[in-house]
Parts: C-alpha cells; sequence; structure tokens
C-alpha cells in the first residue's frame, strides 16, 4: 500500500507541474524556446522516475529520472532567457 501512495504522489506532482505550465502560456515567435518549461517538466519527470523505480525495483525506470535531470539542467542553464 506505501508504494500506492508514491505512485499517486508521483501522479499528482507531475498533473500539478503540467497545470501549472500550461496556466503560464503566452503567446511566443515562432521557433522561441521556453526554458521555463523544460524546467517544470524535468521538476516532474525526477521523481516520478523515482518513484516508479522504487515501486517496481526495475532499472530501466531509472531513465525517467535521467530525462528530468537533463530537463532541468537545460532549464537552469538557460535561466536569463525565462
Amino acid at each position: 500500500m506505501q508504494v500506492m501512495y508514491g505512485v499517486l504522489l508521483g501522479c499528482l506532482v507531475l498533473g500539478i507541474t503540467l497545470i501549472l505550465s500550461m496556466s503560464n502560456r503566452r503567446l511566443e515567435a515562432e521557433g522561441d524556446v521556453n526554458y521555463r518549461r523544460f524546467f517544470f517538466i524535468g521538476l516532474a519527470f525526477l521523481p516520478v522516475g523515482v518513484t516508479l523505480f522504487l515501486a517496481t525495483r526495475n532499472l530501466g525506470l531509472l531513465g525517467i529520472s535521467g530525462v528530468g535531470t537533463a530537463y532541468l539542467a537545460i532549464g537552469l542553464s538557460y535561466r536569463d532567457r525565462w
């Protein structure tokens, strides 16, 4: 039952992050990259990947955390363009 709480918490974090990123939508020029969204998506993927790994003990699911870490790094490296 404890595993289910972790999965639900991960889904909740992902949902809140998606809602926040979509609510801050603004008109952008075509080809303009919104690096702030990379940061928020990374914030969602990182705990979801860890939670799924802990729930299933499948090392392949740590790749989701790796993608989240990469998105966080991209978002933070271009923080001046937010």
